[in-house]
């Protein structure tokens, strides 16, 4: 039977590839399973087809500053060093849900010669910074444009930053879920973080969430001021307030988010204040947060602990 079913196969591949579209009618006998031809003729479905071919991965467009050859060169080298190393990155920009890694080209001479670097914002597909990093090259000598040897060097440097990003993902997936990550010290000050207002979709809910969970992780006590724990104390806690404001949608495209952070001390003396600003898509952020949620938490955390680093200073002189 193990051979019957191999030459089966291989008829109706053969029977196939000889009909086009057409259905095998083995022995007169009608094809029994009768399976639909979603992608062609009257059943085409190309929305499918894309849901099916389109993968989440990460675009690389032309860098601000380099002349049009250069921009070639390089993205073609950028693309091909990262996926060497597994990072699924091109210069295809069809994917709707692809991030965008999207960079600005500047030299600086030195004794030694003119450095050229590329600074990278690694984006979200609506336009939600992930995080920013540059890469460095020694450019060659007496503009030897046949040399691109600097290319490799910086797609080298991204491809490195960029696996330090994607291998944190994991981690800012399960922070997302609230999975239980390593043990933490709790040596840091109380921090009550009250619900973040003006947010779009769920963000009041999903970036309250993130900060106070990523606060816990640095080692400060996050408190959720509606559901304080039995032996919580306010005199001793700072407190930490976050407020969304989305300007108009542009008319050149695009839609300006603002997350201010705003940081009390136990007396209620305002300490500090950070704000975050993105350009993006209008209407992304009108349902789930998703990831981007984490990635706002950990630049307001970042600003937030600068905050408290500060004020402690001051209280200790």
């Amino acid at each position: 039977m193990r051979y019957a079913r191999l030459i089966i196969i291989t008829l109706l591949a053969i029977t196939l590839s000889a009909c086009g579209t057409s259905r095998p009618d083995f022995f007169a006998v009608p094809d029994p399973f009768q399976v639909p031809l979603p992608f062609s003729g009257d059943r085409a479905n190309s929305d499918l087809v894309n849901s099916i071919t389109e993968t989440a991965s990460i675009v690389v467009e032309p860098v601000e500053g380099l002349p049009e050859e250069l921009n070639k060169t390089l993205s073609g080298e950028v693309a091909g060093v990262a996926q060497e190393n597994d990072i699924p990155l091109s210069t295809i920009t069809s994917a709707r849900t692809a991030d965008r890694l999207r960079g600005s080209y500047q030299t600086d001479p030195t004794s030694n010669g003119t450095i050229g670097t590329i600074n990278w914002r690694f984006e979200t597909s609506s336009g939600f910074l992930i995080n920013e990093f540059s890469a460095s090259a020694r450019l060659p000598r007496n503009d030897n444009e046949t040399d691109l040897t600097w290319q490799r060097d910086i797609a080298a440097a991204t491809a490195i930053s960029l696996r330090q990003i994607i291998d944190a993902r994991p981690a800012a997936a399960a922070r997302l879920a609230g999975l239980p990550g390593t043990e933490t010290i709790l040596n840091g000050p109380p921090i009550l973080v009250p619900a973040i207002t003006g947010a779009p979709g769920d963000g009041s809910i999903s970036l309250t969430r993130a900060v106070r969970l990523i606060l816990t992780e640095e080692g400060n006590r996050a408190i959720d001021p509606d559901n304080p724990p039995a032996d919580f104390s306010a005199e001793e806690a700072h407190t930490v307030q976050g407020q969304v404001a989305l300007g108009e949608p542009l008319a050149e495209g695009g839609q300006m988010i603002t997350i201010s952070w705003d940081l009390y001390g136990p007396d209620g003396a305002h300490l500090g204040n950070i704000a975050q600003e993105n350009l993006i898509e209008p209407g992304s952020l009108d349902g789930p947060w998703g990831e981007i949620a984490i990635y706002a938490g950990m630049g307001a955390v970042e600003g937030i602990m600068s905050l408290l680093s500060t004020a402690n200073i001051a209280n200790a002189q």
